[in-house]
Protein backbone atom coordinates (compact mmCIF):
# COMPACT_ATOMS: atom_id res chain seq x y z
CA UNK A 1 0.00 0.00 0.00
CA UNK A 2 2.67 2.75 0.94
CA UNK A 3 4.29 2.37 -2.96
CA UNK A 4 1.14 3.04 -4.07
CA UNK A 5 0.30 6.39 -1.88
CA UNK A 6 4.30 7.21 -2.79
CA UNK A 7 3.31 7.02 -6.55
CA UNK A 8 0.34 8.93 -6.13
CA UNK A 9 1.94 11.56 -4.13
CA UNK A 10 5.08 11.75 -6.64
CA UNK A 11 2.00 12.58 -9.39
CA UNK A 12 0.23 14.98 -7.53
CA UNK A 13 3.23 16.86 -7.03
CA UNK A 14 4.53 16.59 -10.66
CA UNK A 15 0.74 17.82 -11.49
CA UNK A 16 1.78 21.77 -9.56
CA UNK A 17 5.34 22.24 -10.29
CA UNK A 18 6.83 24.54 -12.91
CA UNK A 19 10.28 23.09 -14.62
CA UNK A 20 10.15 26.24 -17.14
CA UNK A 21 13.49 27.54 -14.83
CA UNK A 22 15.01 23.80 -14.55
CA UNK A 23 17.74 22.33 -16.29
CA UNK A 24 16.95 20.59 -19.42
CA UNK A 25 18.43 17.34 -18.15
CA UNK A 26 15.95 17.67 -14.73
CA UNK A 27 12.71 18.45 -16.93
CA UNK A 28 13.04 15.35 -18.96
CA UNK A 29 13.60 13.39 -15.58
CA UNK A 30 10.55 14.89 -14.27
CA UNK A 31 8.26 14.14 -17.83
CA UNK A 32 9.70 10.55 -17.82
CA UNK A 33 8.32 10.16 -14.39
CA UNK A 34 5.18 11.50 -15.70
CA UNK A 35 5.43 8.96 -18.65
CA UNK A 36 6.07 6.33 -16.08
CA UNK A 37 4.14 6.22 -13.01
CA UNK A 38 1.27 8.86 -13.69
CA UNK A 39 -0.16 7.14 -16.32
CA UNK A 40 -3.72 8.11 -14.77
CA UNK A 41 -7.03 6.17 -16.77
CA UNK A 42 -5.72 6.76 -20.06
CA UNK A 43 -6.11 3.19 -22.53
CA UNK A 44 -3.05 1.24 -23.15
CA UNK A 45 -0.44 3.14 -25.34
CA UNK A 46 -1.59 6.58 -24.09
CA UNK A 47 0.33 8.77 -21.51
CA UNK A 48 -1.71 11.32 -19.30
CA UNK A 49 -0.56 15.08 -19.10
CA UNK A 50 -2.46 17.69 -17.62
CA UNK A 51 -5.19 15.80 -17.65
CA UNK A 52 -5.45 14.77 -21.53
CA UNK A 53 -4.18 11.19 -22.71
CA UNK A 54 -1.51 11.39 -25.95
CA UNK A 55 0.42 9.44 -28.02
CA UNK A 56 3.15 9.43 -30.43
CA UNK A 57 2.28 7.78 -33.63
CA UNK A 58 5.34 6.97 -36.22
CA UNK A 59 3.40 6.04 -39.01
CA UNK A 60 3.50 8.44 -41.18
CA UNK A 61 0.44 10.73 -42.65
CA UNK A 62 -0.22 14.47 -44.34
CA UNK A 63 -1.58 16.47 -41.30
CA UNK A 64 -5.01 16.25 -42.72
CA UNK A 65 -5.07 12.01 -43.16
CA UNK A 66 -3.61 12.31 -39.43
CA UNK A 67 -6.01 14.42 -38.20
CA UNK A 68 -8.60 12.12 -39.37
CA UNK A 69 -7.02 9.28 -38.10
CA UNK A 70 -7.05 10.96 -34.28
CA UNK A 71 -10.56 11.77 -34.78
CA UNK A 72 -11.17 8.35 -35.70
CA UNK A 73 -9.24 7.38 -32.33
CA UNK A 74 -11.66 9.87 -30.44
CA UNK A 75 -9.34 13.14 -30.32
CA UNK A 76 -7.75 15.33 -32.51
CA UNK A 77 -3.57 16.27 -33.56
CA UNK A 78 -2.42 17.51 -30.55
CA UNK A 79 -2.33 21.44 -29.62
CA UNK A 80 0.63 23.20 -26.86
CA UNK A 81 -0.72 25.52 -24.27
CA UNK A 82 2.99 25.81 -22.42
CA UNK A 83 7.27 25.39 -22.21
CA UNK A 84 5.66 22.31 -19.95
CA UNK A 85 3.65 21.50 -22.75
CA UNK A 86 6.01 21.32 -25.65
CA UNK A 87 8.71 19.65 -23.39
CA UNK A 88 5.91 16.87 -22.83
CA UNK A 89 4.82 16.37 -26.53
CA UNK A 90 8.60 16.41 -27.39
CA UNK A 91 9.43 13.60 -24.45
CA UNK A 92 6.81 12.06 -25.58
CA UNK A 93 8.18 11.62 -29.18
CA UNK A 94 12.12 10.76 -28.39
CA UNK A 95 10.72 8.15 -25.81
CA UNK A 96 9.69 6.38 -28.99
CA UNK A 97 12.37 7.41 -31.54
CA UNK A 98 15.15 8.62 -30.19
CA UNK A 99 15.91 11.02 -33.44
CA UNK A 100 13.65 13.51 -32.50
CA UNK A 101 11.59 13.59 -36.06
CA UNK A 102 10.26 16.41 -37.98
CA UNK A 103 6.22 15.30 -36.09
CA UNK A 104 2.86 17.17 -36.97
CA UNK A 105 1.01 18.83 -34.06
CA UNK A 106 -2.30 20.07 -34.28
CA UNK A 107 -1.97 24.05 -35.52
CA UNK A 108 -2.95 24.69 -38.43
CA UNK A 109 -3.60 28.44 -40.95
CA UNK A 110 -6.14 26.51 -42.82
CA UNK A 111 -8.65 29.38 -42.98
CA UNK A 112 -6.56 32.68 -42.92
CA UNK A 113 -2.89 32.67 -43.13
CA UNK A 114 -1.01 33.98 -39.89
CA UNK A 115 -4.34 33.12 -38.09
CA UNK A 116 -3.08 29.98 -36.35
CA UNK A 117 -5.87 27.92 -34.77
CA UNK A 118 -5.70 24.34 -33.06
CA UNK A 119 -7.38 21.59 -34.92
CA UNK A 120 -9.18 20.74 -30.97
CA UNK A 121 -10.67 23.57 -30.85
CA UNK A 122 -8.77 24.84 -28.07
CA UNK A 123 -7.13 28.60 -27.47
CA UNK A 124 -4.21 29.41 -29.03
CA UNK A 125 -2.03 30.80 -26.14
CA UNK A 126 1.58 29.33 -26.62
CA UNK A 127 4.01 29.14 -29.19
CA UNK A 128 7.63 27.91 -29.99
CA UNK A 129 8.04 28.84 -33.65
CA UNK A 130 11.60 28.49 -34.85
CA UNK A 131 13.57 32.28 -36.03
CA UNK A 132 12.01 33.08 -38.98
CA UNK A 133 8.88 31.42 -38.33
CA UNK A 134 5.94 30.89 -39.63
CA UNK A 135 7.11 32.46 -42.71
CA UNK A 136 4.08 30.50 -45.30
CA UNK A 137 6.62 29.84 -48.23
CA UNK A 138 5.47 29.82 -51.65
CA UNK A 139 1.81 30.21 -49.51
CA UNK A 140 1.50 27.12 -48.82
CA UNK A 141 2.46 26.14 -45.01
CA UNK A 142 -0.40 25.71 -43.22
CA UNK A 143 0.62 22.94 -40.79
CA UNK A 144 2.61 22.71 -38.03
CA UNK A 145 5.31 20.28 -37.24
CA UNK A 146 8.01 20.38 -34.52
CA UNK A 147 11.49 19.16 -34.39
CA UNK A 148 12.31 21.21 -37.35
CA UNK A 149 15.83 21.84 -37.80
CA UNK A 150 15.60 22.51 -34.21
CA UNK A 151 15.00 20.29 -31.44
CA UNK A 152 11.34 21.27 -29.96
CA UNK A 153 11.36 24.31 -32.29
CA UNK A 154 8.01 24.63 -34.54
CA UNK A 155 7.78 25.56 -37.96
CA UNK A 156 5.07 26.05 -40.70
CA UNK A 157 5.06 23.09 -43.39
CA UNK A 158 3.02 21.89 -46.25
CA UNK A 159 0.21 19.94 -44.96
CA UNK A 160 0.72 17.29 -47.87
CA UNK A 161 4.07 16.29 -46.48
CA UNK A 162 3.65 12.78 -45.06
CA UNK A 163 4.85 12.96 -41.03
CA UNK A 164 4.48 10.74 -37.93
CA UNK A 165 2.03 12.73 -35.70
CA UNK A 166 0.68 13.48 -31.73
CA UNK A 167 -2.46 12.71 -30.72
CA UNK A 168 -4.47 13.76 -28.04
CA UNK A 169 -7.89 13.00 -26.53
CA UNK A 170 -9.97 13.20 -23.23
CA UNK A 171 -9.14 10.97 -20.63
CA UNK A 172 -11.80 7.95 -20.52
Amino acid sequence: MLPVLTLLLLCFTLKFISTDAMPAEVRVVIVRSQLSFCQGSCEKGWVVFEDLCYQFFPTKMSENDAEKFCVSLGGHLASVHSADGNQFVNSLIRSIDMSGPVTWLGGCACEKVGNWKWTDGSKWDYSNWNPGEPNNLYNKDRCLQTNWRVPEGWNDAECAINLPFVCVKNID
